[in-house]
């Protein structure tokens, strides 16, 4: 051990005054200056490991200061999943650092054998040709982003692929199952690539999604991939990969009875609601023997529920005018629209009733 790791502050401070040698203070007079003015505090002189919070020294502490520091990376917990075998989460990340043993791979450390694609015998094989932009790879992707209404061109490289999914804006349901999907459908592709190398198998589309379908419904039949969003997309994409919906679980329940309109009356259910900003309305009108008689829907502008539940109303109370219905059963979910048109129930004048 150096003199200098066996030297303590005692040696320097006691007296309850700094005793810095003349040397030193003539080489760093400002560091004397700031260690003098340094108040210390009536303790025991003793060491302190300052990558440790509490001062205390240990194997974790001591391992994250000497090993080799990397950036952080969004994707890094992004590919493992309970749901995803390990063995095709390694094999993404694998694709990510670029670590295939593709042809133009294979030709950099020596080794010799073809060049071309072995799914469309078209282009020079590399990762993410065969991946990704093999004409014969790129349809198989898109028939997995119509699945899944992604209106967007296909990526042109594994990593961008991978941080595209990533920012995918889904439900937790949906979300794990694009995730599932993507990571299935890369380790697919590869092993029908050494496939048809290896095994003369001729490229099938076909087989691939075949694949990718029976994983997705492994995945949801065996482990809690969450809940859906209540909206249509939801369920056209759940629809579109045969997998059942897991709707989110109400805080309460309200049990509700619809009862049909009295004799020689007409009774117009309305609803209103708020999509990505814009107010959405619609009613339908039916009389007393369940008949409907006529519905509506309607889309505005910018708005929230209250205005959409009114406007609602409004388009029912202007078909019933030009109807000419004169008694009119009006039914709407908002209370507070009710309580306001209930107030001005006699300004509409004629034979009709609100309820909520």
């Amino acid at each position: 051990m150096t003199p200098y790791f066996s030297q303590k502050i005692s040696d320097y401070y006691f007296d309850n005054k700094w005793h810095l040698t003349s040397s030193f203070m003539q080489s760093f007079p400002r560091i004397s200056l700031d260690i003098i003015s340094t108040p210390i505090p009536g303790l025991a002189d003793d060491r302190s490991w300052i990558r440790s919070g509490f001062g205390n020294i240990t194997a974790a502490s001591a391992f994250a200061h000497i090993r080799p520091q990397f950036p952080k990376v969004d994707w890094g917990s992004w590919i493992w999943a309970p749901f995803i075998p390990a063995r095709r989460s390694l094999f993404v990340w694998r694709t990510i650092v670029g670590k295939l043993p593709t042809f133009d791979m294979n030709r950099l450390i020596g080794i010799q054998g073809p060049n071309r694609c072995p799914l469309c015998s078209a282009a020079e094989e590399t990762m993410d040709h065969v991946l990704l932009n093999c004409p014969f790879s790129a349809s198989i992707w898109a028939d997995v982003f119509r699945w899944f209404l992604i209106d967007q061109p296909l990526p042109l490289d594994v990593g961008s692929m991978i941080r595209f999914s990533i920012h995918q804006k889904n439900s937790k349901q949906v979300g794990n199952l694009w995730k599932a999907g993507v990571v299935s459908l890369l380790w697919s592709l590869w092993s029908h690539r050494n496939n048809v190398i290896h095994k003369n198998f001729a490229p099938s589309r076909h087989l691939i999604l075949k694949q990718v379908r029976v994983f997705l419904c492994e995945a949801a039949n065996n482990f809690v991939l969450g809940t859906m969003a209540n909206s249509v997309s939801d369920l056209l994409i759940l629809n579109n990969i045969s997998i059942a919906g897991q709707p989110r679980k109400p805080f309460s329940y309200i049990y509700v009875a619809w009862h049909l309109p009295p004799p020689s009356w007409i009774k117009v259910n309305t609803d209103g609601s708020v999509r990505e900003g814009r107010i959405h309305a619609g009613g339908v009108f039916r009389n007393a023997f369940n008949d409907v008689l006529g519905c509506y829907h309607f889309s505005g502008g910018q708005g929230v529920a209250f205005e959409a539940e009114l406007f609602a109303i409004i388009i029912a109370i202007e078909s019933v005018h030009r109807a000419k219905w004169e008694r009119v059963w009006f039914e709407s979910d908002s209370s507070f629209v009710v309580q306001l048109l209930q107030s001005l129930s006699e300004t509409i004048g004629g034979f009709f009733g609100f309820s909520s």
